[in-house]
């Protein structure tokens, strides 16, 4: 049994549908599915952020050596690529990257600061008999 032409709801064009649930014409299809499956992801992965965090943490607890041999492998084989690629980023955030190192070096500072200030600590007022 043939189905009745529709207009397609991207493109507003008419064709035959293959199936009762076709809502996109060929040309449309292709686009429309990959749009609808990242919607779909991106509501999924907002609802279910907890979910998918502890699937991570006990994929990764369970393949530990296998996910760093793989990253070591990675890094071996594309070394030069990395490093240029981390030269052009630096680059272009220059002023970025600036302001990344001295707020790392003021907080080591304050932490060393704390350390030192710790070790200086008010007498507690008890005496040793």
């Amino acid at each position: 049994m043939p189905y009745k032409p529709k207009t397609c709801r991207r493109c507003g064009e008419w064709y035959v549908p293959m199936g009762s649930n076709q809502k996109w014409c060929k040309g449309c299809a292709a686009t429309a599915n990959l749009e609808a499956k990242r919607e779909h992801n991106r509501r999924y992965s907002a609802a279910n952020t907890d979910i998918i965090k502890e699937r991570e943490r006990r994929h990764y607890a369970a393949n530990t050596d296998i996910i760093k041999e793989r990253k070591r492998r990675y890094y071996a084989a594309n070394k030069e690529e990395i490093k240029e690629r981390e030269r052009r980023r630096y680059a272009a955030n220059k002023e970025n990257e600036r302001n990344r190192e001295r707020a790392n070096r003021a907080h080591a500072a304050f932490v060393a600061g704390l350390a030192m200030f710790g070790a200086m600590a008010p007498d507690t007022g008890t005496k040793e008999a």
